[in-house]
């Protein structure tokens, strides 16, 4: 947009609309900071907001800027600086270009459904709100890239350099009862050989193996097989429970 104003602005200069505002204070450094905004994405690097002010502040602690601009050192390189400088110079904010598989259309419904039948077996069976639990595992990255960076507009693909660990993950399971309490957080290394460090105390981690989960899921469903006189569900005893968390 900024350089079509510029073209229409050299055939009819009479236009006032047509004006491309006012002029940056410090041009040459702008000019030389948007030469390496260019040249990182060039290198596939992701540039941040904050990337660029700090370059334009240290930038502006350099010797040559300072004996050109005698008061760059009370300038403040505020957001609003950083829009006009974006735009100026055709940038704009990009997230990287990744193929996303789409949740299925029925996916409400089949939240729906699943609660609902949560809910009656709780009734019809009478369970206990500390033995109904919630477990989720997410894979957590030992590095991880930022998926947003800056570079000029229009600009597709939108590729970050990475240094290749991304896809080496841990896995963090996270639980919770329905009665509000939360269990303690569990790590889950893929490596066979972790290094004897202190982990924190309010955590628990342990090495993954390939029968680690089934024999926890066997002790789980041998428990639960035992009813009461009235058919019901027996209530495992807390140290049966402790098993099954730890």
């Amino acid at each position: 947009m900024v350089l079509l104003k510029k073209e229409l602005l050299l055939a009819q200069p009479h236009i006032k609309r047509l004006n491309v505002g006012a002029r940056p204070n410090y041009s040459k450094l702008e000019e030389e900071l948007a030469k390496q905004v260019r040249a990182l994405c060039d290198k596939l690097k992701p540039v941040s907001y904050i990337m660029v002010q700090n370059k334009a502040v240290s930038l502006a602690k350099s010797p040559k800027y300072i004996l050109h601009y005698s008061n760059i050192n009370n300038f403040k390189w505020s957001n609003k600086w950083l829009n006009s400088f974006l735009r100026c110079n055709n940038f704009s904010n990009h997230r990287k270009t990744t193929i996303a598989q789409k949740l299925p259309a029925e996916l409400e419904t089949q939240w729906q459904e699943f609660l609902n039948f949560v809910q009656y077996h709780r009734i019809q069976y009478d369970y206990p709100l500390q033995l109904m639990g919630n477990m989720d595992e997410t894979p957590l990255s030992f590095d991880m890239p930022s998926n947003v960076t800056i570079d000029n507009k229009g600009n597709k693909p939108i590729s970050i350099r990475t240094c290749g660990y991304e896809k080496s993950c841990f896995t963090v399971v996270l639980a919770c009862l329905a009665n509000g309490t939360k269990l303690l957080p569990m790590i889950i290394f893929k490596l066979k050989n972790v290094q004897r460090l202190e982990f924190p105390s309010d955590k628990i981690w342990q090495n993954h193996t390939p029968n680690s989960e089934n024999s926890q899921l066997l002790l789980i469903s041998q428990e639960i097989r035992e009813l009461t006189e009235s058919g019901r569900i027996k209530r495992p005893p807390y140290n049966i429970i402790a098993e099954w968390i730890k």
